[in-house]
């Protein structure tokens, strides 16, 4: 099994982040990486839609496969599993929301399995930890108010 964790603060109250991680039909509008398409309700049946750009390559690579919620409990925990197959590869997906001084404490995991996480470790485990990050890091962003721009004129 390779595993990547990351936690970040989210300025919101947890409700509110349950909410964006749950609205599939708006993931693209800030999911770098993945879409979700169908019902958010336990032990649904999902398709799980794949897209990175490959390192260093100028391509993308694509997976499109179905997947399963394994956990779906407001607004604490979210998580879903991606199989190919019983022991080629799967994906273990999860969220975990706390409430947090400055709004919600979001636990982020991703743990991949299988013969083909075996044989592509050496790129899983270098990326994995970097694409949770861009992730929460976007999720974050939905909810960070930015200032706005300032005015230029004339001294």
């Amino acid at each position: 099994m390779i595993a990547a964790e990351n936690e970040i603060a989210i300025p919101a109250r947890p409700e509110a982040v349950w909410e964006v991680l749950l609205d599939f039909e708006r993931y693209p509008s800030w999911h770098p990486f993945i879409e979700l398409v169908g019902d958010p309700s336990l032990g649904a049946k999902i398709e799980y839609r794949y897209t990175d750009k490959m390192l260093g390559m100028g391509r993308l690579r694509k997976m499109h496969s179905f997947a399963r919620i394994t956990a779906l409990a407001a607004p604490i925990e979210f998580a879903w599993r991606m199989s190919m197959g019983s022991f080629l590869f799967r994906i273990d997906e999860s969220y975990r929301l706390e409430r947090h001084p400055t709004g919600t404490r979001l636990a982020h995991r991703v743990e991949y399995r299988g013969v083909v996480a075996r044989l592509w470790r050496a790129g899983i485990t270098s990326r994995a930890h970097v694409m949770i990050c861009e992730t929460d890091t976007a999720l974050r962003a939905r909810f960070v108010k930015r200032p706005p721009p300032r005015k230029r004129g004339r001294r």
